[in-house]
């Protein structure tokens, strides 16, 4: 464990990297304008707008295109591994998956025809990524950021410029740039892993789990970590002012003083 102790205070409650994830959403607000897909979910949305957009163009208005996508979320049609089990050749049957989202497709525009195909293409994309990233579609993403990232040496070469750092700096512009869900795995995260018994693909993982954007887990961590420093500078401050030191701390004199 790291020797930041922290108080009590400010330590995460849990056991789990699933719980600290909760909890550190719980306890730090997020400014929704500094990200752009904070919940991966709008991520996903985004394939679904870009999948109906153009099996709709020219006909149906992009416009439109989004507002079926908005409304499918609204009814809850959209969740990959429900879009990957649906048989998209029961777009008749009144009470299936398939034909609620057609009715909506039909009912902003799409011939029937073009609803029958945006059904088909959303059950097949659908599929392949529940079959392959366990329904999380940021992982498909993640997959060619990390080997982008691996290939970093091979690209690069830098007499100045240390291999831990290259990789940083290049993690953080695929995040401002791409947007890509990669992690930092800053200096925070090592303290942060440490103080929690916990591991990056552990943190990774549950954030998967809970469709949390990484540069925001990131970000979430560092401040977390901040606090247990300040909370941890406090307590060593308190304790000098009430001139506790470090021997005091540890049991007093020693018995040749």
């Amino acid at each position: 464990m790291n020797d930041i102790n922290g108080d009590e205070s400010v330590a995460l409650p849990g056991a789990s990297a699933e719980s600290y994830v909760e909890e550190l959403m719980l306890r730090y607000p997020v400014p929704a304008e500094r990200y752009r897909w904070a919940a991966e979910e709008a991520r996903w949305g985004e394939l679904v707008y870009a999948i109906l957009a153009r099996i709709g163009a020219p006909g149906v208005p992009s416009e439109r295109a989004a507002t079926a996508r908005d409304l499918l979320f609204e009814m809850d049609k959209l969740a990959v591994r429900d879009l990957a089990a649906m048989d998209p050749s029961e777009t008749t049957s009144a009470t299936s998956h398939a034909n609620a989202v057609a009715t909506v497709l039909l009912g902003v525009g799409y011939s029937e025809s073009e609803a029958r195909q945006a059904v088909a293409a959303l059950a097949e994309t659908a599929e392949h990524i529940e079959r392959q990233y366990d329904g999380k579609p940021q992982r498909y993403l993640r997959e060619y950021g990390q080997r982008m990232l691996d290939e970093l040496p091979d690209r690069f070469a830098f007499d100045e410029f240390a291999e831990d750092d290259v990789r940083y700096a290049f993690t953080l512009w695929f995040q401002n740039v791409l947007n890509m869900p990669v992690t930092l795995r800053s200096p925070e995260m090592t303290t942060f892993c440490e103080r929690y018994d916990v591991t990056v693909e552990e943190l990774v993982a549950a954030a998967d789990v809970q469709d949390i954007n990484l540069a925001l887990l990131d970000d979430l961590v560092a401040e977390h970590v901040a606090e247990l420093e300040a909370a941890e500078l406090d307590r060593e401050s308190t304790m000098a002012g009430l001139g506790v030191g470090a021997d005091a701390e540890g049991g007093g004199r020693s018995d040749d003083e």
